[in-house]
């Protein structure tokens, strides 16, 4: 048990090294050939998606009177890998993708999305133990609804057959001081075995200065597939080491994370603690995340499971 604790605190260690210690903002660049491949393989992959897109938009909202008019989408795909050591022992693969599609003759009308993120997700879940499955669906893009704090979307699930889904979401964004404070009530249907749900989530933002912030985020879901209300409080603190709040390039942080759910009298599932670190791998397009932590859950008598989770995050864009 010794030897596998050490070779994990190596393995954490070795990869956080790769941006860490790093004299610049970013890794040094790869051999010339290399840097033309990469730049190469960026260019031609947005390329085609963004040319799709726009092939779609003239197909569906009419050539005028936006003749010529194309612009650019961005794409976003992050792979994320998950090892786990100790009581669990286990090794998964994840993607987690999004597009924002850029449309300007069917926006005329409404907005089109395609992504992968669960409607029902609540703060702390890491990405592999949300549910993912495509969605391609249209949200309303009238001002005064938006406004209101209104957002309304539906679509499909990308499958065979297809499962339908609607979700109406209110939420608001207050800002007193260093403070942000955004609370948000969804509600949403899948016409599958999903069925109806519901989601309340409050996110408590305190910002230092630009760079430094603490987040307290909670959140709670009922749905016909849960076993009661479920619910979870991440509490996090950070460091901004380039970028901003809109655009966090380089960042550290540390997180605790408490879950558990309610039906009858109130059951603790489970705790992590872990630490955060996000960085350039390649130009501004391609960063790696890094992300080490320990959990204790009772279906395993709170015996300890390490877990390092490491993701490739990739950008796809006309900038």
């Amino acid at each position: 048990m010794r030897r596998q604790r050490h070779s994990f605190t190596r393995t954490v260690w070795a990869v956080l090294s790769l941006g860490l210690f790093a004299p610049g903002e970013s890794p040094a660049e790869p051999a010339t050939g290399a840097v033309r491949r990469m730049d190469g393989f960026h260019d031609w992959t947005f390329m085609k998606l963004n040319s799709t897109v726009n092939r779609f938009d003239e197909i569906v909202g009419g050539a005028d009177p936006f003749q010529g008019s194309d612009t650019n989408s961005e794409f976003r795909l992050t792979l994320y890998t998950e090892v786990k050591t100790g009581s669990v022992r286990e090794f998964s693969v994840e993607p987690d993708y999004s597009m924002d599609l850029h449309l300007p003759r069917i926006e005329r009308r409404f907005h089109v999305f395609v992504n992968n993120f669960s409607p029902d997700s609540i703060p702390g879940e890491s990405p592999l133990e949300q549910k993912r499955t495509t969605l391609l669906g249209v949200k309303q893009s009238v001002d005064w609804v938006k406004n209101l704090g209104f957002d309304t979307a539906a679509g499909v699930k990308w499958r065979l057959p297809p499962v339908l889904f609607g979700q109406v979401q209110l939420s608001r964004e207050i800002k007193p001081g260093r403070w942000i404070i955004e609370p948000k009530q969804s509600v949403f249907w899948f016409s599958d075995d999903d069925g109806f749900g519901e989601k309340t989530s409050l996110t408590v933002e305190y910002w230092e200065n630009p760079r430094t912030f603490a987040r307290s985020a909670a959140g709670a879901r009922w749905t016909e597939g849960t076993e009661g209300v479920e619910w979870s409080e991440a509490l996090s603190a950070g460091y901004i080491l380039q970028g901003d709040r809109s655009d966090m390039i380089k960042t550290i942080g540390a997180r605790l994370v408490a879950a558990g759910h309610k039906s009858g009298s109130g059951v603790m599932d489970s705790y992590r603690a872990g630490v955060t670190w996000r960085a350039p791998l390649y130009r501004d397009w391609l960063f790696y995340i890094v992300n080490p932590e320990v959990t204790w859950d009772k279906d395993h008598d709170w015996e300890s499971t390490r877990t390092l989770i490491v993701g490739v995050d990739m950008y796809f864009s006309g900038e």
